[in-house]
C-alpha cells in the first residue's frame, strides 16, 4: 500500500514538473513569436516576467541570451550605435558569465562583450549600471565628466555652476589636478583615469595654448625625452614623452585592458597626422610599435581598433 502510494506521489511530482516546464516553455515562445512579429515591447515585458519569477527558472538563462542579443542587435547591426542598447546588451552578458559558470553560452557571451568593449571601452570598468553595487561607480565617472569642463569651456556656463566649477585661466592643471585627485581616493578606477589624462594631454598638442598648457603640466621640463620623440616634436616633445610614461604604465599593469589599447591608437593617430612631423620614416617608426602592442594584445580581433591597426600597417608600415 505504501508502495503504491509513493508511486502514486513520484507520478504526480513528473506530471507537474512537466506541466511547470511546459509554462515555461510556452512563455518562452511568447517571448521569441512577439520579437518575431515586430512587437518588441511585448517581448520586452514578457522576458522581464520570465527573468522576474523563480516558476521559470528553467529558460531564464535562454531568456537573458535572447535579451542581450536584442539589445546588441539595436546597438550594433541597424548601423547606429545606440550606448543605451549597448550598456543593456553588456549587462546580460555579464549576466550569463556571472551567474551561469557552466553555460554553453558562456564562450559566446565573453565574445560579444568584448565586442562591445572594443566600441565603448568605459563599459570594462562602468558597465552594468543596473546592479545596485555599481551606484558609486557612476557617481565616479560623474567626476571624470567634471573634469572635462574644467578644460573644455572657456567660461563658466550654467552646468558648470551647478557642478560648482571654478572659473579659472588654469583650467588645464586644475583638470589634470582634478583627475590625479580620483585616482587616489578611487584606485580601482586608476586606469580610467590615466586614460583621460592621456586624451587632455593629446588635446593640446596641436592647440595655439600648449605653451600655457605645459606651464601648467607641472612636468619637469629637464625630464628625460626619448630622443626620437625629441627630434620629431620638438614643439611638444616634453607632453608627448609624458603620454608614453602613462602609456607604459598601463601597459605594465592592465596590458589587455581597453583603455591601454585605445591609449596606444589614439596616440599613433595623433602622431601619424601631425604637419609638424613631415618625414613619413619618422611617423613610422613612432607609430608602428603601438599598433602592433594592438594586434599582439587586442582580444577581439573583429573589433574596429583591431581590424585599423591590421589595415593601417599592411597599407602603410
Amino acid at each position: 500500500m505504501a508502495s503504491a502510494f509513493k508511486r502514486s506521489v513520484l507520478i504526480v511530482f513528473i506530471f507537474s514538473l512537466g506541466l511547470a516546464q511546459d509554462i515555461s516553455f510556452t512563455k518562452y515562445d511568447g517571448m521569441i513569436n512577439a520579437f518575431i512579429l515586430g512587437l518588441d515591447q511585448k517581448g520586452i515585458e514578457i522576458g522581464h516576467e520570465i527573468l522576474s519569477n523563480k516558476e521559470y527558472e528553467s529558460v531564464r538563462e535562454k531568456t537573458i541570451v535572447w535579451l542581450a542579443d536584442h539589445y546588441f542587435n539595436d546597438f550594433l547591426i541597424d548601423g547606429e550605435l545606440k550606448y543605451s542598447s549597448a550598456e543593456r546588451s553588456y549587462t546580460l552578458y555579464v549576466m550569463i558569465l556571472d551567474n551561469y559558470p557552466s553555460s554553453d553560452y558562456r564562450d559566446y557571451a565573453k565574445t560579444r562583450k568584448i565586442l562591445i568593449e572594443s566600441f565603448f571601452h568605459d563599459l570594462t570598468i562602468f558597465g552594468n549600471r543596473y546592479n545596485i553595487a555599481n551606484h558609486e561607480l557612476q557617481t565616479i565617472r560623474r567626476k571624470f565628466e567634471i573634469s572635462d569642463l574644467y578644460f573644455k569651456t572657456d567660461e563658466v556656463d550654467v552646468l558648470a555652476k551647478y557642478e560648482m566649477l571654478m572659473d579659472t585661466k588654469y583650467k588645464f592643471s586644475s583638470a589634470i589636478a582634478y583627475i590625479d585627485a580620483i585616482i587616489v581616493n578611487h584606485p580601482e578606477c586608476e586606469i580610467y583615469g590615466y586614460y583621460q589624462k592621456i586624451m587632455l594631454m593629446l588635446s593640446v598638442i596641436d592647440d595655439w595654448y600648449l605653451k600655457e598648457a605645459l606651464k601648467q603640466s607641472g612636468i619637469d621640463p629637464n625630464r628625460k625625452i626619448d630622443p626620437l620623440l625629441k627630434k620629431a616634436m620638438k614643439p611638444y616633445s616634453i607632453i608627448a614623452s609624458e603620454v608614453l610614461s602613462y602609456i607604459e604604465y598601463m601597459d605594465a599593469k592592465y596590458p589587455n585592458s581597453q583603455f591601454t589599447l585605445e591609449a596606444h591608437f589614439m596616440f599613433s593617430a595623433y602622431i601619424w597626422n601631425d604637419p609638424y612631423i613631415k618625414a613619413k620614416s619618422v611617423k613610422h617608426n613612432i607609430v608602428k610599435p603601438h599598433l602592433q602592442y594592438i594586434m599582439e594584445n587586442d582580444q577581439e580581433t573583429l573589433g574596429l581598433r583591431y581590424i585599423l591597426a591590421k589595415e593601417f600597417i599592411i597599407k602603410n608600415l
